[in-house]
């Protein structure tokens, strides 16, 4: 007993835990390993993200398939908040929801959540949101129920064409429905900016999404 002991000792000599680690959005169990000067992460992590791992007689093979499950089942180019996420047209960054109140709703007033979005167009013209085929944003809760995006709202940002480079920064409004409690008001868990290469005016513009999924899901 104390030589295996010895020899697992041995084997986890000079590993040490290094930065927190996150796959498609979501933390890993055991973070970032260092070793020797060197990165390493855990299989276990890249199973649990969706990576797919398969024996074969000469060692293992890896896959990585996008992440279709949850509320908004769709795949998509993913990611958690705070992080730059592009589909080749779009690159978009959104921050964390916070409780806003939509407007003449009475006292207190009916609560939603707000996120902070910034958009830049990567591609090399001129073109808008709704051009490119992006759809009516949704945010997803914690008890699975799903809210779109004020349509107002988002119409002010939708049909704005930008330049190469340039950005858009607004904030997504998601209402809960009339006279909703703040106590009933469950956190949003993940937002989805839909794109539908078949609407719109994509084909006319000549330019293409690097990514057969280009919708993008952002983790909070």
């Amino acid at each position: 007993m104390k030589k295996a002991l010895f020899l697992v000792g041995l084997s986890l000599a000079g590993w040490a835990a290094g930065q927190r680690l996150f796959i498609n959005g979501k933390p890993a169990a055991h973070g970032l390993l260092q070793h020797q000067g060197k990165t390493w992460i855990c299989l276990d992590d890249l199973k649990a993200g969706g990576a797919q791992v398969t024996s074969t007689s000469d060692g293992l093979t890896i896959r990585f398939r996008p992440d279709e499950g949850g509320a908004q089942q769709i795949t998509a180019v993913e990611g958690r908040h705070g992080e730059w996420l592009f589909n080749g047209i779009w690159r978009l960054q959104a921050g964390s929801p916070t409780l806003i109140r939509k407007p003449f709703s009475g006292e207190p007033g009916t609560p939603g959540w707000g996120i902070q979005v910034e958009l830049r167009n990567g591609a090399t013209r001129e073109v808008s949101l709704q051009q490119t085929g992006v759809q009516l944003p949704t945010l997803a809760l914690r008890n699975g129920t799903v809210l779109k995006a004020d349509e107002g709202d988002w119409q002010q940002i939708c049909f704005r064409a930008l330049l190469p480079g340039a950005t858009v920064k607004h904030q997504l409004k998601f209402y809960f429905p009339h006279a909703t409690p703040d106590s009933a008001a469950e956190p949003g868990q993940r937002l989805v900016v839909p794109v539908d290469t078949n609407f719109g005016l994509l084909k006319d513009t000549g330019l293409r999404y690097s990514t057969p999924a280009p919708s993008i899901r952002v983790s909070f």
